[in-house]
């Protein structure tokens, strides 16, 4: 890669919730973590002890991965939450508790991630968007294929959600429904 597409990917702040398919585009393009992986806008702030707007005025633009709230909160769940909860509806249970507290950025709303102006990749529509960006960014197309490096293993299918979960994870994650238009 040329120096000077390596200086364009060191402009990038990636937001990174989890489970959207962001350790594959750090791993892939060599994007660096801003803050620490996963952070939220706020946490980003604060590490990098610089507002938004000053990243922007430096040069700097915002990368934001987002997923169905529902597919990402059962990826979650099949990737660390079946480890420390008994079933599904228990882990929702332990996220609404949770979702304040400790280490949250690994559950936060993916709204928190969100920067007025940032380039957003759906998951639903991954390597055409990623393909996409990445040859604007760079000016070469990267081809096909940016795999995924952290699957999950999926024991728990999106599928067989209840209502009740449904709503669980709508109460949870409504932002993220309305703010990336995805359907309840």
């Amino acid at each position: 890669m040329s120096d000077k597409k390596e200086t364009m990917l060191d402009k990038i702040i990636f937001l990174h919730p989890t489970k959207t398919g962001g350790s594959s585009l750090r791993k892939v393009y060599g994007l660096r973590m801003f803050g620490r992986k996963h952070s939220t806008v706020e946490e980003l702030e604060r590490m990098e002890g610089k507002t938004v707007e000053e990243l922007k005025a430096e040069g700097y633009s915002f990368l934001l991965t987002v997923r169905h709230p529902y597919e990402r909160v059962v990826s979650m769940f099949n990737f660390f939450g079946y480890k420390h909860q008994p079933n599904f509806i228990t882990y929702l249970k332990h996220i609404q508790k949770n979702i304040g507290r400790g280490r949250r950025n690994l559950i936060a709303p993916q709204s928190e991630y969100y920067v007025e102006g940032a380039t957003v990749i759906r998951f639903e529509n991954y390597e055409k968007e990623v393909r996409e960006y990445f040859t604007e960014v760079t000016g070469e197309d990267p081809g096909p294929g940016t795999k995924n490096v952290n699957p999950t293993i999926f024991k728990f299918k999106n599928n067989v959600l209840s209502q009740e979960m449904k709503d669980i994870i709508y109460s949870i994650y409504k932002d993220d429904f309305i703010n990336f238009n995805y359907e309840k």
